[in-house]
């Protein structure tokens, strides 16, 4: 009996992730349409009061604690902090790049999208073809 490395092919379930993207252009065409969606979204509320960096909610808190970390206060100091702490990081190297927030709610579409699209493919492989897009479109909604 001769033992060979089977291939990802082999495996029940398993394919590359390329090879699904290629397979899948239909899968493009909905991330490309989720991310335009969330973009007009963004562009619309853009001006929105709540979502102002001094809105007195948790923005204020988490531009705060960005400002002090793009000056060079990386530990942020004693002090008990009610967020999440590695956003304020995500939040100040977006800041530090772009200055804008505008850019950072950007960059959250374009990360969400990419969500649906892990969604879809860990969905596909695990439990099939239409289990994928009906999770892929639940996370869009």
């Amino acid at each position: 009996m001769r033992v060979t490395n089977p291939t990802p092919r082999q495996y029940a379930g398993q394919v590359k992730v390329a090879e699904l993207l290629r397979r899948e252009k239909s899968l493009l065409v909905l991330l490309t349409i989720v991310f335009l969606i969330k973009l007009a979204v963004v562009l619309q509320l853009n001006d929105h009061p709540l979502l102002h960096p001094e809105a007195g909610l948790d923005t204020t808190a988490y531009v705060h604690l960005a400002r002090r970390v793009t000056a060079g206060d990386w530990l942020l100091g004693p002090g008990l902090y009610h967020v999440a702490p590695f956003y304020i990081y995500f939040l100040a190297a977006i800041l530090s790049v772009f200055e804008s927030f505008t850019a950072v709610r950007i960059t959250q579409a374009a990360l969400g999208t990419l969500a649906v699209g892990g969604i879809f493919l860990m969905t596909r492989v695990w439990f099939g073809a239409r289990a994928g897009w009906i999770a892929a479109l639940l996370a869009a909604a």
